[in-house]
């Protein structure tokens, strides 16, 4: 079993984020990146860490989470 979802991410220095909607965008001196966060997957952003967490243990929302 995969544990890779449990893991903060780390936001590096000089890259801004934000998440508005289910659209997580990530933006630095290099370009931008934006991602459709899918339902049912929860983002929070504190401390320059990014934690993603599933709502509920369907199969198909563990197999997208980790």
């Amino acid at each position: 079993m995969s544990r890779i979802g449990k893991k903060y991410i780390e936001i590096p220095q000089g890259v801004n984020v934000s998440f508005n909607d289910n659209v997580f965008v990530a933006k630095s001196n290099k370009g931008e990146l934006s991602y459709i966060v899918p339902t049912g997957i929860r983002l929070t952003i504190e401390d320059n860490k990014i934690l993603l967490k599933r709502e509920v243990d369907t199969k198909t929302l563990k197999s997208l989470h980790g």
